[in-house]
């Protein structure tokens, strides 16, 4: 039993160790019988043994330091700790097999373990850049301060912006010691780095070499690589001075060239972190503490834990939300307040708006907005909402591929159409002979239409809704000029379908005509060419109109064809006429980039190109705060319940800077005013709309 190995598994703070640990214990090793339960920090646990944290934490405390020691204080010699680790030994020893233990506070103590191991221990180091482990103890403890954890209860987690040098002092003080020890002891050490794990290292082989164990090494990776973050605020790059950095790369280095496997590319890429008006306001005030608390993180942590076992991935989502309920209850101008005053003890302006843009952050993540007024904000939250939607995917693949998401899935029977084979399908997704909703996709309008007057209309005897969409195609004369105009016999099936004496009601994307009574327009909402389910709307605290630039954004996608001349005659609008007050983009950008121009402009254009729709692009400006500028069309009716500015024709005189304002004394309102910006945040959801579609029944 004595001679049995033992992996001392460690490496800095949010290196990945957990990571890497969940992977080592189900292979097989034993990593203790007490481990700390997952917590949102870890979902899937920390894998450490408790009675060893707690020893490790009270050596620190006892020196008068911490987890975060940063070498403030001298550490007593290693034999001080010699019986307390030879106790723990032979506790683990009783099981009669090897073991492992991992805790990042092991790189503080690791000659005194390895003396007491006396040559059967082995040591596993994952290590990670500077810039990527200060960045992560800055979300991890800016999430604790915003949640109001238990944890966020210590004075532990301001410190990284109290002290901006301290994250990084850390970070050196735990990595010396590890090279020390590497370098004494090579043949008993073993380095990974983070990124080289998450690609997929073979680390249970390797493992099994250092130590002689005989770990599954089938083990399925654990690892996600989207969770590897290749970024870092710029904000904790300009809080440090150059001497400090300079140690920090020259640690980096130094592990670097003691690792045995590592990734081609470990660089990390500095995130300019510009301070937003939201974050200004934010800390343009003094708060006082509030004495405001929430439900017992041990329950949280027990759930958490329930969730995880359940293997569906819905823990998580279920953990935020309970941290959103929990903080909806407390009075969010107290919330408000106590925000500040922490922000007010922050070391510098620099760190204010760092953690202020954290704390906004890891609020939009549980539907927590800021919704500014002039240089003030209110917090409110706003319940999780799925995005309308009417566009079905994936197209051209055959009518009977198509996933049932968005209005379509309300509905009791869904017709797809498609260019390919089949042509038409039908999905009951009630099974009922008298369905109330039917949605009809337009893939292919024309073999939609007469699909749906031959083969369905006939088994029709009760009353139903017609909705119908999913194609730029418009209904009832079909104007897009990518296809045909309806012909006479299908301008006949539609007057017949309206005729229907059990048509109740037709709702459809792309009206072009709001002259028949029985028809309606139905937004088209958001896009999803991925065709996920159950699509929530992204809610972002974004900056008042009224802290904008007074632009005009033209950001829209040029084509040939006939159908394009619009867009096209708009842009040389907003390059000579409009000049200046237009932002003009020459080309496609990323998505991202495009919202964060939303932020920064109190208008968009919306010009009509594929369809009469102009959204998803007026949802898109309306979830970022900025008026979408329309024309006027039959789909007014619904547009007119959101603040969009209509027009009655793209030309020279539709715009002027007098018009703007007019506008904007308008509308500003909807998003500056807090009901009025949940209220219209409410009517991009899908809900808002069904239930307008059933009210008819």
């Amino acid at each position: 039993m004595p001679n049995l190995p033992v992996l001392i598994f460690t490496g800095f703070h949010r290196s990945g160790t957990s990571a890497c640990a969940n992977m080592l214990n189900n292979a097989g090793l034993p990593l203790g019988k007490d481990l700390i339960q997952p917590h949102i920090a870890n979902p899937r646990g920390y894998f450490e043994d408790m009675p060893a944290v707690q020893m490790h934490e009270k050596w620190l405390n006892d020196h008068g330091s911490n987890w975060q020691f940063h070498g403030e204080v001298e550490i007593h010699p290693k034999n001080s700790y010699g019986p307390a680790i030879k106790e723990y030994i032979a506790q683990r020893d009783r099981a009669g097999t090897a073991w492992g233990l991992k805790d990042p506070r092991l790189c503080l103590f690791l000659q005194a373990w390895n003396e007491a191991l006396n040559g059967r221990g082995r040591f596993l180091f994952i290590i990670r850049s500077w810039q990527s482990c200060i960045e992560s103890l800055y979300n991890r403890h800016s999430r604790e301060i915003t949640y109001l954890t238990n944890r966020s209860k210590s004075d532990l987690n301001l410190t990284f912006w109290k002290e901006p040098y301290r994250a990084a002092s850390m970070w050196i003080e735990y990595n010396n010691r590890v090279i020390a020890f590497v370098r004494n002891n090579p043949h008993k050490c073993l380095l990974v780095t983070q990124k080289a794990l998450f690609e997929g290292a073979p680390i249970i082989q390797l493992v099994n070499s250092l130590t002689n164990l005989d770990l599954n090494e089938a083990t399925p990776h654990p690892f996600e690589t989207k969770l590897i973050n290749e970024t870092a605020s710029l904000n904790i790059c300009l809080s440090l001075s150059n001497e400090l950095k300079t140690k920090l790369d020259q640690t980096w280095n130094a592990l670097l060239s003691l690792t045995a496997h590592k990734s081609t590319n470990e660089s990390i890429e500095w995130q300019s972190n510009n301070p937003t008006s939201t974050s200004l306001s934010l800390i343009s005030k003094n708060g006082t503490k509030q004495n405001i608390s929430h439900e017992s993180e041990e329950t949280k942590t027990h759930q958490l834990k329930r969730l995880y076992l359940k293997g569906d991935g819905s823990g998580e989502k279920e953990y935020y939300k309970i941290y959103r309920d929990n903080l909806n209850r407390l009075p969010t101008n107290k919330l408000l307040s106590h925000y500040r005053f922490i922000l007010s003890q922050c070391a510098s302006t620099r760190m204010r708006l760092d953690l202020a843009s954290r704390i906004i952050r890891h609020l939009e993540k549980i539907n927590g907005i800021f919704i500014e007024s002039g240089v003030d904000v209110e917090l409110s939250f706003v319940p999780t909402l799925e995005s309308q939607q009417t566009r079905l995917f994936p197209k051209n693949k055959g009518a009977d591929k198509y996933r049932i998401t968005g209005i379509a899935r309300k509905c009791d029977w869904v017709i797809t159409s498609d260019t390919f084979e089949p042509r038409t399908f039908i999905t009951k997704l009630k099974q009922t002979i008298t369905p109330q909703t039917i949605f009809l996709s337009l893939r292919d309008p024309f073999i939609a239409v007469s699909f749906f007057y031959e083969a369905v209309l006939p088994q029709l005897t009760s009353p139903f809704i017609l909705i119908t969409g999913s194609e730029d195609a418009t209904i009832p004369n079909q104007v897009d000029k990518r296809w045909r105009c309806f012909n006479d016999n299908e301008k006949k099936i539609i007057q017949k379908i309206l005729s229907s004496p059990n048509l109740i009601h037709w709702f459809a994307e792309n009206l072009d005509d709001n002259n028949e009574p029985k028809l309606s327009p139905l937004p088209l909402g958001m896009v999803y060419p991925n065709y996920k389910d159950n699509c929530s709307i992204p809610i972002h605290s974004v900056p008042a109109l009224s802290n904008r630039s007074h632009m005009v954004l033209c950001a829209h996608r040029e084509r040939d064809g006939e159908q394009w001349i619009t867009r096209k005659k708009v842009t040389q609008l907003a390059k000579n006429q409009w000049n200046s007050f237009c932002t003009i983009l020459e080309s496609e950008v990323l998505e991202e980039v495009f919202f964060n121009l939303c932020k920064t402009h109190k208008f968009v254009l919306c010009v009509e190109g594929g369809g009469l729709d102009p959204a998803p692009k007026a949802w898109h400006a309306i979830i970022n705060g900025a008026i979408p500028i329309v024309k006027s069309s039959a789909l007014d009716s619904c547009y007119k319940e959101l603040p969009i500015a209509f027009i009655e024709n793209w030309n020279e005189d539709t715009l002027s800077e007098k018009q703007l304002n007019l506008w904007i004394d308008k509308y500003t309102p909807f998003f500056e005013h807090a009901d009025k910006r949940i209220n219209i945040l409410n009517k991009l959801g899908l809900e808002y709309w069904w239930n307008k579609i059933i009210s008819k029944l």
